[in-house]
């Protein structure tokens, strides 16, 4: 099994983004990392990477930006209506 970090409870999605292949390569969530950790976003490019090192703090500063949590129910709808249609 997968070692990985509890995410707040508004955040749960980001794990599902980061771990599926097709977002990998789509960049539709591009933007979606760069707002966690751009320094992050830019040095690894990777999903995985960015919600494992991101501080805690930054991810409960997240789970409470609206903003940021609407962008991303915005993606995981759209992840979820591809793999359903």
């Amino acid at each position: 099994m997968i070692p990985w970090r509890d995410l707040p409870a508004p955040l749960g999605a980001l794990r599902d983004l980061a771990l599926d292949l097709r977002w990998t390569w789509s960049h539709e969530a591009d933007a979606l990392w760069a707002r966690v950790d751009d320094g992050l976003w830019r040095g690894t490019r990777n999903p995985w990477t960015v919600i494992e090192d991101v501080s805690a703090a930054r991810l409960d500063e997240l789970a409470a930006d609206a903003s940021f949590v609407a962008h991303l129910d915005q993606l995981d709808a759209a992840r979820r209506a591809y793999l359903t249609g």
